[in-house]
């Protein structure tokens, strides 16, 4: 091979490198552009979001409405206590738990879902 030869490789291996850097540092502009991004992937973010409002408020729903039958199911649950413990006052203590067992996990994961989207 002559010094040409070898000169105009290098130059096609050069005009190549360059090429795939221009492309590289395109993709990297892309990657960080939030707008870019954004419009990209429109769908999902909306989806995502509405996800995430819906699990919310079903979330803060269930939380409510805890809250608010309270008064009530503790008032039904003393009046069955009162009504199994004149009917079988050998068994006074309670037929089933109160809380299941899935419940505490529940909350748990919840409380935990929460405080990390809280801090980000």
């Amino acid at each position: 091979m002559t010094e040409l030869d070898l000169e105009a490789r290098a130059d096609v291996a050069r005009t190549s490198l360059f090429v795939t850097l221009e492309e590289l540092d395109r993709r990297r502009h892309e990657a960080l552009d939030v707008r870019h991004q954004l419009r990209a992937h429109l769908g999902a973010v909306l989806a995502t979001t509405a996800l995430g409002l819906v699990v919310a408020t079903v979330a803060v729903a269930f939380v409510v409405r805890r809250a608010v039958s309270t008064r009530a199911r503790r008032r039904s649950e003393r009046w069955q206590m009162l009504q199994r413990a004149w009917r079988h006052p050998e068994r006074v203590a309670r037929e089933r738990p109160s809380v299941s067992f899935w419940w505490p996990i529940g909350r748990s994961v919840l409380l935990g879902l929460a405080s990390r989207a809280v801090r980000g």
